[in-house]
């Protein structure tokens, strides 16, 4: 099996964001080789088995070995509640040849869980019903399913709550609904069948990841949630400090992932509100993790991951100048362009800007001389003459 952390060193990871870091981005942000993987926006999947251009799509990288340019691993994200589509895409991308399987229950994105909130009212409405038997029934029943013969393992604290469930006929997914990400924290249970199954469908040397945040509406069941991920035998966690209520809000609580710590033995990596190198510094002592993934911070300083690793090896590191921005801007004008409509490029253009404004004082007045511009050519000869 794929080692996804390793002792001799800590592990910088590139975290998935759905509309930002696209193949584009990740080229971008991996180019110095300071990450050790990077991951995937999610697949969404609902009840059926994609087509590989799908995975295609949300992964070019595929076509080089699941490798950025310069090397980096590319893992493949999955979102989604359906335990018979999740496995049966999962084992698809394992064919194609992913390197990890990584399923998201962080997203807090409107529209990933609306579906999940009808479901909530649902379940007020009637009792939860997942036996054994008919989590069982519904892989057999399932015509997508090609691992019918795999067992379904129920934890111990699930086996109590099975035995005073009132018996029904519905199947594993026991809304009805389709949904995924962040609203599934409400319910472990449901986490531990999916991930299971998924395992077990798997081929060994593919590890199964997960990344998940610290609750839904408040953090009481962080740390069964991180209980059932491990003993659904997931080799790897990456831990949100925030709940989805708390959405991207400032502060991210990292010292709420050090307690989860102490109730599993799983490796885990901390994210969440990390800037610069005085937040990661914070968030590794907090958390009591090695181990760090980053988001937003990389997107708003694309030399952050260099800097984290030259500090870890003792080299100094110095700041990009906004120059090698403008260049940067330059170049992914012209790589999104070639696969896009102009508006789409000055929208991701515009939308980098937005998060580089966090860290660069010249992105404001920059943006304020670009945002009305029509054209690619007007916004690439202003990049132009603020270089020279």
């Amino acid at each position: 099996m794929l080692k996804l952390t390793t002792g001799a060193h800590m592990t910088l990871a590139l975290a998935p964001m759905e509309g930002l870091v696209d193949h584009h981005m990740r080229e971008l942000l991996t180019r110095d080789s300071a990450f050790d993987f990077c991951v995937t926006e999610f697949l969404r999947v609902t009840d059926q088995l994609l087509a590989e251009r799908a995975f295609r799509r949300i992964c070019p990288e595929s076509f080089n070995q699941w490798k950025t340019p310069s090397g980096t691993p590319v893992h493949l994200q999955l979102l989604g509640n359906n335990v018979s589509a999740m496995t049966d895409n999962a084992c698809r991308g394992a064919v194609l040849g992913a390197p990890v399987i990584d399923v998201n229950f962080g997203c807090p994105m409107f529209g990933m869980d609306q579906n999940g909130q009808r479901a909530k009212r649902r379940r007020n409405t009637r009792l939860k019903a997942t036996t054994y038997k008919h989590i069982k029934d519904e892989h057999i029943n399932n015509k997508h399913s090609r691992y019918i013969d795999c067992p379904v393992r129920l934890r111990n604290t699930q086996k109590n709550r099975l035995l005073k469930r009132k018996k029904d006929t519905t199947n594993v997914n026991t809304c009805g609904e389709s949904y995924g990400g962040s609203i599934l924290l409400q319910y472990p249970d449901e986490i531990f069948n999916l991930l299971s199954t998924m395992r077990k469908a798997l081929p060994t040397h593919v590890p199964l990841t997960a990344k998940m945040r610290l609750g839904y509406e408040d953090k009481t069941l962080a740390i069964e949630n991180a209980q059932a991920i491990e003993e659904a035998g997931v080799s790897q966690l990456c831990i949100h400090a925030r709940t989805k209520t708390e959405g991207y809000k400032p502060p991210a609580h990292w010292h709420y992932i050090a307690r989860i710590k102490e109730h599993v033995s799983l490796p885990i990596l901390a994210n969440g509100e990390i800037w610069n190198l005085e937040d990661y510094k914070l968030a590794k002592q907090e958390s009591n993790c090695a181990d760090i993934m980053l988001g937003r911070g990389a997107v708003a300083m694309p030399d952050l991951a260099l800097h984290i690793q030259r500090f870890e090896n003792g080299e100094e590191h110095t700041v990009h100048a906004w120059n090698e921005r403008l260049k940067d801007m330059l170049w992914m004008m012209d790589s999104i362009s070639k696969a896009n409509h102009d508006t789409a490029t000055q929208g991701k253009i515009k939308q980098w800007l937005a998060f580089l404004k966090f860290r660069y004082e010249e992105a404001q007045p920059f943006f304020q001389s670009i945002k009305r511009l029509k054209s690619l050519e007007e916004i690439s000869d202003t990049i132009k003459q603020q270089i020279t």
